[in-house]
């Protein structure tokens, strides 16, 4: 056969915008859906995951067809090529060949793919910690021997890496492959293609978070406390992704993190991760209060040896609009029917405490 030269086509593609896991986090434990890399919402074909177009002609024209996806970063004004970005992909699909030197993974063209004329990619990515980044091999040009070397001293070498190729941005390189052996591939010329860039949007808060003035919060006894956090407001039924500076923290003291619901008397202990040594990052809860028209305010408190180092006031934003809710009175949980905040759950169920 002549070597197929059509660009693959992406019917769906990843999030601009997405959360990097360190090892940590990628707990198959956990929600599963959250783990892997999504797609953007707005897809003709409402896909939950990156999908790619099959064509049917490949059926009989290649013999074990396959569908190479690849990481690379993003060419910027220092770097002007991709390179194979240093963050692993990986996918539960055992029908998989992983390519680790390329950060490339095989994925088998089924007959079902076929039928039904796409294929969906459930990849997850980790991000490396610093020490790992710091002993990583020189990056290497997509599809190619050659090795970019920059001259960096060794001392900052993580963090000048991660400036320097802007690793909190990638893209997905989707190509047409056929297996020729057990490791070895031919990926066809003229058939791969770019999804659009994605980036971390823990970053993208950390940016406002240091571009935003500190805010100064007074409390009872008059203490000051310093803290900067972004975002400010989010959504009533949480899963925000927040973002916090603590100028008093002392990472040799236990740290405790809650939101201190004042008017039902109770205390949301949060669950976060350090991103470096004055910054966490956390989601944020459902709020325990009753939902009706108005904003709430409630205070993001952190606490070591039983004493607040900062205090933030978070807004958490009225659903716009209401629907039914039922309380019930003997346990106070309450019901929403249909809610559009609740992001497509027709009922769910949240128990008010402190009644």
């Amino acid at each position: 056969m002549t070597q197929p030269i059509q660009q693959l086509r992406i019917i769906a593609e990843p999030k601009a915008f997405y959360r990097e896991r360190y090892g940590s986090e990628i707990d198959k434990s956990e929600n599963v859906a959250k783990r892997y890399i999504r797609a953007e919402d707005k897809n003709q074909f409402k896909l939950e995951y990156p999908t790619i177009e099959i064509s049917g002609e490949w059926y009989d024209a290649i013999d074990r067809p396959y569908v190479r996806v690849a990481s690379v970063t993003v060419p910027n004004e220092s770097v002007s090529m991709a390179c194979v970005h240093p963050y692993p992909l990986d996918t539960d699909d055992s029908s998989v060949v992983k390519d680790r030197s390329n950060n490339a993974i095989y994925f088998p063209i089924t007959n079902g793919d076929f039928m039904s004329g796409r294929k969906s990619f459930l990849l997850t990515r980790r991000k490396l910690l610093q020490k790992e980044l710091r002993s990583h091999s020189p990056f290497r040009v997509i599809d190619s021997n050659q090795r970019h070397i920059p001259c960096i001293a060794n001392k900052q070498r993580s963090k000048q890496l991660i400036k320097l190729y802007q690793l909190w941005k990638s893209q997905l390189v989707f190509s047409l492959a056929k297996r020729v052996d057990d490791n070895v591939f031919n990926v066809f010329p003229g058939t791969s293609v770019l999804s659009q860039v994605m980036m971390d949007e823990m970053n993208q808060k950390r940016h406002e978070v240091t571009a935003a003035a500190a805010s100064v919060v007074t409390t009872d006894d008059q203490d000051v406390k310093f803290v900067t956090c972004a975002p400010e407001k989010g959504n009533w039924a949480g899963g925000d992704n927040v973002l916090m500076v603590l100028t008093k923290l002392d990472r040799k003291k236990a740290l405790h993190i809650y939101f201190d619901y004042v008017e039902l008397n109770q205390k949301k202990n949060i669950r976060y991760e350090f991103v470096d040594m004055k910054t966490i990052a956390f989601q944020t809860p459902a709020c325990l209060m009753v939902p009706n028209d108005q904003n709430r305010t409630v205070s993001i408190v952190a606490m070591q040896d039983e004493t607040i180092i900062a205090k933030f006031n978070f807004l958490y934003l009225a659903p716009s609009i209401l629907s039914t809710t039922n309380v019930c009175s003997s346990c106070h949980s309450i019901e929403f029917y249909g809610n559009p905040f609740l992001s497509g759950r027709a009922t769910v169920s949240m128990k008010v405490l402190g009644t």
